[in-house]
């Protein structure tokens, strides 16, 4: 099977370039395009298609003829059939049209929702269509623009397969013409490998510690909540309950520093910028407590590696994450925008024993481990392509 995948950029997120390589050792060609925007390694079965933009304009003029020239000596068949399509396109659009157009795929998967109207047209070619859901293109984006809605209601009908990052955006979509049945939930998978529980903190009863520490991870962003976080500190402190919060991605947001400061909460709050992959692991494995304050997620990823990391989660009820997480079994969840159930909830982590922490993060990771395996990842989207294979 031929599988294109438009990826935005090249190298991508971390799903993206996972799949790419287990699809390719499936002995599947595929076929990513997007934005160079670093050196990738060459791999097996994938070829990447992109514009470098440090080329510049000469080096896009050069990627648009190559496959001008391409297409139009060789795919005179497949343009004859869009020729009724509009052409004011930038160059930028056109060129990487044309380079689709000249790989002849069986199925072109696009991560970005958002950017569906600039490949519907891949169906008048017999191409299979699918796009990803993801918690932001779908959950506010329409909401916020009319115009992007109204494009999901009139292609959404059209599209082939969809791939939901979790049930719940697989619901929110349908609110948009998206098919329930068409919809095909595959988990973001991990290499459970690279998560060895030799590597846990194995001292962590709560109970017999003085002071709790929680910490955040998250871009600065008001879907992160964590205004609604600090207003749950502010009702610990006053009742003189110690802890430390941690806020990675967050250093410089005047909104938030304002909030820590008229709370008084300067001493327990930290708010960092973002740092290396390696020494975020690091600070989640040390914390009691890894606190999703979101009022909105698919499913966050930095809690699926809190859970393989044996550091206990806390986390709203946003988005999909009742999915990964069982109250009181795995973690637990609480409602959004609930500071008073985010300080009730970490008072009562502060009171876990060992045995009792371990049974939680223990639990966690054996949900990781069976839902998010990188193996079953792979397994369940090569199922969706081939259950539309033309």
């Amino acid at each position: 099977m031929k599988i294109g995948i438009y990826a935005g950029e090249i190298p991508s997120t971390t799903f993206i370039e996972r799949l790419v390589s287990g699809l390719a050792l499936s002995d599947n060609e595929v076929i990513v395009f997007g934005t160079k925007s670093k050196p990738v390694k060459k791999r097996k079965n994938v070829s990447l298609i992109g514009i470098n933009p440090g080329s510049g304009k000469l080096g896009l003029l050069i990627f648009y003829f190559k496959y001008y020239t391409l297409t139009h000596l060789f795919r005179r068949s497949e343009l004859k059939k869009l020729r009724d399509q509009k052409t004011q396109l930038p160059i930028r659009i056109r060129a990487m049209k044309l380079a689709i157009i000249w790989q002849r795929l069986d199925v072109f998967h696009l991560q970005w929702v958002k950017g569906i109207e600039s490949y519907v047209w891949l169906k008048d070619l017999d191409v299979k269509l699918i796009a990803s859901l993801r918690g932001a293109h779908i959950n506010y984006s329409p909401l916020a623009d009319a115009k992007l809605a109204e494009t999901y209601r009139e292609i959404f009908p059209k599209i082939d397969a969809f791939h939901g990052v979790s049930e719940a955006i697989c619901r929110e979509a349908t609110k948009y013409g998206a098919d329930l049945e068409k919809c095909h939930v595959v988990y973001s998978g991990f290499p459970i490998q690279n998560f060895p529980k030799e590597n846990w903190n194995k001292n962590k009863d709560l109970s017999k510690k003085n002071k709790i520490e929680v910490i955040s991870v998250g871009r600065s962003h008001w879907k992160k909540g964590y205004h609604f976080a600090l207003d749950g500190f502010k009702i610990l402190k006053d009742k003189g309950f110690q802890f430390e919060y941690t806020v990675i991605g967050a250093e410089g947001n005047e909104e938030l520093m304002f909030q820590r400061h008229q709370l008084e909460l300067t001493q327990e709050v930290e708010f960092l910028n973002n740092v290396p992959f390696n020494q975020v692991i690091d600070r989640i494995r040390k914390a009691d407590v890894l606190l999703l304050p979101s009022v909105e997620e698919g499913i966050a990823n930095v809690v699926l590696e809190a859970m393989l990391l044996g550091t206990l989660v806390i986390s709203t009820n946003c988005g999909g994450m009742k999915e990964s997480i069982e109250d009181l079994k795995e973690g637990f969840i609480i409602p959004v925008r609930d500071p008073q159930a985010i300080a009730d909830t970490i008072e009562h982590t502060s009171r876990l024993n060992t045995e009792e922490y371990t049974a939680i993060t223990e639990g966690a990771y054996s949900k990781i481990c069976i839902q998010h395996n990188e193996a079953k990842m792979v397994s369940d989207m090569l199922s969706i392509y081939k259950s539309i294979e033309p």
